[in-house]
């Protein structure tokens, strides 16, 4: 919650609410996300925020997790593993 207070500039004050509701539902769970999501939000200053894209743009949904990470690196080397082989990667 310090971040939202102390990153968010004054064009984006009405949105804490907002931030602070992602942040407490963990739909917005790493600094990163907070960051992006308040890029955003300052994009967007003074519009209405369409709820579908902010989520988009802050990654929810999204597991960054290190073993989410390495689960896909596997998966993704598992499936070219005969070409990397064969060209001795």
């Amino acid at each position: 919650m310090y971040d939202i207070a102390s990153k968010t500039p004054e064009s984006i004050q009405n949105q804490r609410k907002l931030l602070g509701e992602y942040v407490r539902d963990l739909k917005i769970d790493s600094k990163e996300k907070l960051d992006q999501a308040i890029t955003f939000l300052k994009g967007i200053a003074g519009q209405d925020v369409d709820l579908v894209t902010f989520d988009k743009m802050a990654g929810v949904g999204v597991d960054t997790s290190l073993a989410s990470v390495e689960k896909a690196m596997h998966l993704f080397l598992e499936g070219r593993k005969t070409t990397l082989l064969a060209e001795r990667y």
